[in-house]
């Protein structure tokens, strides 16, 4: 299946929609018209049903750091020989069946199609045989099914049979990045007896294999450097340890709270075995442990791009992969995440609308009209000072570094342009936030520096209707030429909604200078 359309392939082609869905033990296919589209890689003759009464799905990609949203789909069916009740007295469930939406233009093969949906069936409204059948699909983008740390890694009788009493329960701790990276104590350490071979004393520091070969471990007083050990526990788990016999200025005691920090190496390995400590590879690193289906391309091109943001964190409370990304590494980063055909996937949102590359020019026009007034959002989250507290010290319990970019409102600071002029148009707008995930203050200055220019001014819609825009997605920069508005700006292509006859793009357009 292809990608996306280009806009001179959609220029005088017809477009049609196909639907499939899966239901009473077939696949029923249903377009605007009968088809008979020949398949290359099935070596066979697809056949498409008339039926097709109607049909809207939505796409979105949200804004920096906003959640994201499912793709849904409403699609209303007219087939003569479907009888849902008959199927349905029989035992077969609609609820939950696989929906897809395919666009394919006429003259393609098969293959070639281009997919704008893979869900489910979430609600359905039926009648006699042959009555018009209206479904509403979507997605199944959140049932992540894993867990970090995951279940059974945990100190306990089984996992460490010589295990202090105290320890009992204890999470292993997982490691994303490098926390500490500046060298304060960032994640937890639990003492560990082992008496298998003999007794040693351990601190286990992360529940999996890291890169790291050394770290610095404190004991509340005083802090050491010891070299990393991976030891399987009684059941198998491969964990990482350092042994306490070793150490010569920390002190050996039960009743202590130790903590790490990681100053030379990562904890969770990247996908290519490297030392995972830019946010790009721990996104990668952590979904790949996820149940949910990625687009591994899409991170893999924007791995680069989000490595020169350093990442340091760790978890010990159950939590998903994706719900973890979601809610501690999104808000952080200039990238939209959103779903599509291929799983999630990762787009990035350009902090400054120079000399980025476009996929191409949206011109208004008779066949492209605009589509009400532009409208202005995002006023409340105007901030022409921006704070991000990062660097939490595990044995202080707060943040200990504060990065700040934007005005200073004393007259001590001279802040970028943007900021400026925002704090002469909206007065002092103040944006404080705390992270879990940052230890580096050249990343912490990149967040708040991004924030500080994405955020100065609110952001502007405006909405394009035409028939031949379905070579937009979500998340593309396009050129827009709007001679009435007397608009020539790069766009940000935010919501795109098709019907069979048409398609509306809400485009953010970045403020001029």
């Amino acid at each position: 299946m292809r990608t996306r359309y280009t806009p001179a392939e959609l220029r005088t082609a017809r477009l049609w929609w196909i639907v499939s869905l899966d239901f009473g033990g077939r696949t029923w296919r249903v377009s605007q018209g009968s088809l008979s589209i020949e398949s290359t890689e099935l070596n066979r003759w697809i056949s498409v049903s008339a039926g097709l009464e109607g049909a809207e799905t939505e796409m979105t990609a949200p804004w920096m750091g906003t959640e994201p949203e499912s793709r849904r789909a409403s699609v209303t069916l007219s087939i003569p020989e479907l009888d849902v009740g008959l199927l349905l007295a029989r035992g077969y469930e609609m609820d939950g069946q696989p929906l897809r939406i395919d666009l394919w233009r006429e003259g393609d093969n098969w293959d070639d199609r281009l997919q704008v949906l893979s869900g489910t069936v979430a609600s359905y409204e039926w009648g006699a045989k042959g009555e018009v059948v209206t479904i509403e699909a979507e997605e199944l983008a959140y049932q992540d099914r894993a867990l970090l740390p995951p279940p059974g890694a945990v100190v306990s009788a089984a996992t460490w049979p010589s295990a202090l009493e105290d320890q009992l329960g204890a999470a292993y701790p997982w490691i994303f990045g490098a926390p500490g990276s500046d060298g304060s104590a960032a994640s937890p350490a639990i003492y560990i007896v082992d008496s298998r071979g003999g007794v040693r004393l351990l601190l286990l520091i992360a529940g999996h294999s890291v890169s790291a070969t050394s770290v610095l471990v404190f004991d509340g007083t005083t802090n050491e450097s010891l070299v990393v050990e991976h030891v399987a526990d009684e059941v198998g788990r491969i964990v990482a340890v350092v042994d306490l016999g070793t150490a010569v200025a920390i002190a050996v005691d039960a009743s202590l709270t130790y903590s790490v920090a990681w100053p030379t190496g990562a904890g969770l390995l990247g996908c290519t075995g490297n030392d995972a400590t830019g946010a790009g590879s721990v996104i990668e690193a952590v979904l790949a442990l996820s149940t949910l289906p990625i687009d591994r391309g899409s991170l893999a091109a924007v791995r680069s791009l989000l490595d020169a943001y350093k990442i340091g964190a760790y978890v010990e409370e159950p939590i998903s992969p994706m719900e973890w990304v979601l809610d501690a590494l999104i808000p952080l980063l200039p990238v939209a995440i959103l779903t599509g055909p291929s799983g999630w996937r990762l787009v990035p949102v350009p902090v400054e609308p120079t000399d980025v590359r476009t996929i191409g020019t949206l011109t208004a026009s008779a066949a492209i009209r605009r589509d009400g007034p532009v409208r202005t959002v995002g006023r409340d989250e105007v901030a022409n000072r921006v704070e991000l507290r990062y660097a939490i010290s595990q044995e202080a319990g707060d943040p200990s570094a504060t990065a700040v970019a934007g005005y200073n409102w004393d007259g001590s600071e001279h802040p970028a342009l943007l900021s400026r002029l925002s704090a002469q148009v909206y007065g002092r707008k103040l944006r404080s936030d705390e992270t879990v995930a940052v230890y580096d203050a050249g990343t912490a200055l990149r967040i708040v520096r991004n924030r500080a220019a994405m955020y100065a001014f609110p952001r502007q819609v405006v909405t394009y209707v035409g028939q031949r825009l379905q070579w937009l997605q979500p998340g593309d920069i396009v050129q827009l030429e709007d001679s009435e508005l007397h608009l020539s700006r790069v766009a940000w292509v935010e919501r795109i909604t098709l019907t069979p006859d048409s398609a509306s793009v809400d485009l953010v357009l970045w403020r001029a200078l």
